[in-house]
């Protein structure tokens, strides 16, 4: 009799091989993509190839997809490449992105923040990225947005209940509803049909856009290790956000497959975004600086829409 690991261990091999089969099936029915978002990452995931997501990956440090690192993954937000989320490095230097005197984030902790941004830096460039870019030379694209858009399926009930909570009826059915016809039609959510056939849009709502709307604000700038900018409020959205994810339910007496997996899922969705943060920092006369406001815009933005 197989023990519950080995099981676990097993439907997860199912998975990685039947999943680029059935990739390559739908693949033509529509996922796509929209390369604006690794450094933007949302607790939901996968905006990376398909068009929802919001798992944000802000290159934080140099890292960040909540993701300077993102360079540093973050994961507060989803980072579907698809079009989903719309990264706020992606417009540095847009006139949208410039914080005014008076607006931004208080960094008490820019000693520590600036060190986080360096170490995310690195980690990028000397971990992240070949792992990255080998995997890509691997697994054909195509492949690599499915698997985008699996997870991104997978986390609709972080976003779910956050529009609830905001009060984002609407943004709650066609949740519902885009999960129902993906999970079905799209194989798995191997394939975004809703939001390809249905025209239903990309969604990004998370636990620190939720304490936004009730007027929690943003509290310190923080620098994560590995996850990348962040504040003190989406910070605890993180947190809250974690608990939700279908990768804990799944895994949760077995954190050595949970952490593979979550490592996978960030590896497969740099894979579609490499090339953002370095145009990022060849664009910025102080990365560390021009990080930090756009992050603040662009979470700025997620709460008030």
């Amino acid at each position: 009799m197989f023990s519950k690991k080995v099981s676990y261990v097993t439907v997860f091999a199912l998975l990685v091989l039947l999943v680029p089969g059935l990739a390559f099936a739908i693949t033509p029915v529509g996922a796509p993509v929209d390369s604006s978002n690794i450094y933007g990452i949302s607790n939901n995931d996968e905006q990376v190839g398909n068009t929802h997501g919001t798992e944000k990956l802000y290159v934080a440090s140099a890292v960040s997809d909540a993701d300077g690192f993102e360079v540093a993954f973050n994961d507060f937000g989803s980072s579907k490449q698809s079009s989903k989320e719309a990264s706020p490095l992606t417009n540095i230097g847009n006139e949208e992105y410039e914080v005014s005197e008076g607006e931004g984030f208080s960094d008490p902790l820019e000693g520590w923040n600036r060190a986080m941004f360096a170490v995310n830096d690195k980690l990028y460039f000397w971990f992240m990225k070949p792992v990255a870019q080998t995997y890509g030379a691997i697994v054909p694209e195509p492949f690599r947005m499915s698997f985008s858009n699996f997870f991104y399926n997978a986390f609709t009930p972080v976003r779910l209940v956050n529009a609830l909570l905001q009060g984002k009826f609407k943004k709650a059915g066609e949740e519902i509803a885009s999960f129902g016809i993906n999970s079905t039609v799209g194989i798995l959510g191997l394939g975004d049909i809703a939001g390809s056939n249905f025209g239903i849009a990309p969604s990004e709502e998370d636990f620190g856009q939720t304490l936004g709307r009730y007027g929690i604000g943003n509290g310190c700038y923080l620098v994560l290790p590995f996850f990348g900018p962040s504040s003190a409020r989406d910070t605890i959205g993180f947190i809250a956000d974690s608990m939700m994810n279908p990768i804990t339910w799944a895994f949760h007496d077995d954190h050595k497959l949970q952490y593979s997996v979550n490592m996978g899922r960030y590896v497969n969705k740099y894979s579609l975004k490499i090339g953002e943060y370095e145009n990022f920092k060849s664009t910025s006369v102080e990365p560390y600086t021009a990080l930090k406001n756009a992050y603040y815009q662009y979470r700025k933005e997620m709460v008030n829409k």
